[in-house]
């Protein structure tokens, strides 16, 4: 399977991704699954979606935009939490 690139949003890009980015990034490990995760401030997030399979936000998403999207507020608040890294590995499992 090829790599796979994940893009994590929250406001600043800094805090709240970084806790997420290493969360996604083990789960997934132990899944198997090759992937690239990136950090983004939301307002910032658009160059950077070109080469992305899944968007994961931490906050409200201003637009629309044509790549999946992953609500990760379960990250933050522990609700759903295994449904969702579920949800994010069946999106790059396919």
């Amino acid at each position: 399977m090829a790599r796979k690139r994940v893009l994590v949003v929250c406001g600043t890009g800094i805090a709240t991704s970084t806790v997420v980015a290493h969360k996604i990034g083990e789960f997934l490990k132990q899944r198997g699954i090759d992937v690239e995760i990136r950090q983004a401030k939301v307002m910032e997030m658009g160059p950077q979606l070109a080469d992305i399979d899944l968007v994961v936000a931490i906050t409200l998403m201003p637009r629309a935009i044509d790549k999946p999207v992953v609500n990760g507020m379960p990250f933050i608040t522990g609700v759903n939490l295994p449904a969702t890294l579920e949800e994010i590995a069946k999106h790059l499992s396919t």
